[in-house]
């Protein structure tokens, strides 16, 4: 059994650092309600192909707490492949697959579900290197998080009266996006780019990953599309749903190019995030100085005002630390999920096994944040103080697709 990786988000991560001092067709079954854990040895169908693109459409409903929508997905054949696997939640109901390629487009194709995934046939025997399309259409209530983060599922809050409005988001680095979305949920395969289609009341505004490329008014809903041009996991696909209000910033990366940069706080965190942010930017600078340039300039550095503590999803980190910071004089929520975006989004563990690599390192950055703010006593005191939570109940890198 694969050992849960917010484990690692907890303790295991110490570990890395502390070790320096020392020198067929498709199977019909019955309806469960089950979800895989993201990763794990990948089963032959799902082995024998490469995703290169998802376009996930959805509807929020937020009376019901119930979402609605589609994902087109294309991917290359690796290997013969008469049936197509995807992984999704069973919470969710499957309405009908399409075929999107060449030849017979648009055609419905047979599916069934099975143990948390849906298995598809192809039109016709798939050969190494076909492009493959297909476009699932389902529907349900995603299941709510008890935890945040640490507990996967949607987050539901409201903010602060007089207003109280939805402030909703997602979490789920340990079981993956298809808590929420149909994907091929294993680390080792990130798509080359996302295209990102959210619809929601109208006097909501919806924040994603990537570029927002516009914004439809449909009346009494709109429409935001976010792109994303990078490869990405598919548990840092995410969204940020309440009256958010943009703050933008003006970054200059180590390159020397303007990074696009901006904040989405809610309506009562505005103004002290206006004043936290040359805060957040040394940070940024840090990590640049340390790490190299910030991975993903192409799309945008942000941060969202979040229902629950933090995330590392790419290109809009989760943030929800209230402005605090540490008695090293830092934010830790802001400095350790920025990390992610070199150690854990750009560098990513091909299995969970590996997941030390991104918490690991990312807590390595805090480490090196204090002994640059301050010297290197202070640095050996934040890894002493570190390692007084480590148990050794677990190897840090257990069996791989275990």
């Amino acid at each position: 059994m694969r050992i849960p990786r917010n484990f690692f988000r907890q303790a295991l991560c110490v570990l890395t650092f502390l070790s320096s001092e020392v020198y067929a067709q498709p199977r019909p079954s019955a309806r469960t309600s089950k979800v895989l854990d993201s990763g794990g040895p990948l089963i032959r169908e799902q082995a024998a192909y490469d995703v290169s693109f998802y376009r996930l459409s959805i509807t929020f409903d937020t009376t019901s707490k119930s979402i609605s929508g589609s994902n087109l997905v294309r991917a290359v054949a690796t290997d013969t492949l008469s049936t197509f696997v995807l992984d999704l939640n069973s919470l969710f109901t499957v309405e009908s697959v399409v075929w999107r390629g060449e030849n017979q487009f648009g055609n419905s194709l047979q599916f069934s579900r099975s143990e948390g995934r849906i298995w598809i046939s192809l039109p016709s025997l798939a050969q190494s290197w076909d492009l493959i399309a297909l476009e699932v259409y389902y529907h349900g209530t995603p299941k709510v998080s008890k935890n945040p983060p640490w507990d996967d599922g949607f987050v539901w809050k409201r903010t602060p009266a007089p207003m109280g409005a939805v402030w909703a988001g997602v979490a789920c680095e340990e079981e993956g996006g298809d808590v929420w979305w149909p994907c091929k949920d294993h680390p080792s395969d990130e798509p080359d780019s996302v295209d990102l289609h959210f619809t929601v009341p109208a006097s909501l505004t919806c924040v994603s990953n990537g570029k927002l490329l516009g914004v439809t008014d449909q009346g009494s809903t709109k429409t935001f599309r976010w792109y994303v041009s990078n490869p990405i996991n598919n548990y840092n696909v995410t969204f940020y749903l309440g009256p958010l209000q943009r703050i933008p910033v003006e970054y200059r990366s180590v390159t020397g190019e303007l990074i696009p940069s901006e904040y989405w706080f809610l309506p009562h965190n505005v103004d002290s995030a206006k004043k936290y942010v040359e805060t957040f930017l040394k940070d940024l600078r840090f990590l640049e100085e340390v790490c190299g340039p910030f991975p993903f300039r192409a799309d945008k550095y942000a941060i969202a005002d979040a229902p629950y503590w933090g995330m590392e999803h790419q290109t809009i980190i989760a943030y929800g630390n209230n402005f605090r910071l540490t008695g090293y004089g830092f934010d830790y929520i802001h400095l350790h999920e920025l990390a992610h975006e070199w150690w854990g989004n750009l560098v990513t563990a091909k299995d969970w096994s590996d997941a030390w690599i991104h918490e690991g390192f990312a807590t390595y950055m805090e480490a090196l944040f204090v002994e640059r703010k301050w010297n290197f006593t202070s640095y050996r005191m934040y890894l002493d103080a570190r390692r007084r939570n480590i148990r050794n109940l677990h190897p840090v890198a257990p069996v791989a697709n275990s």
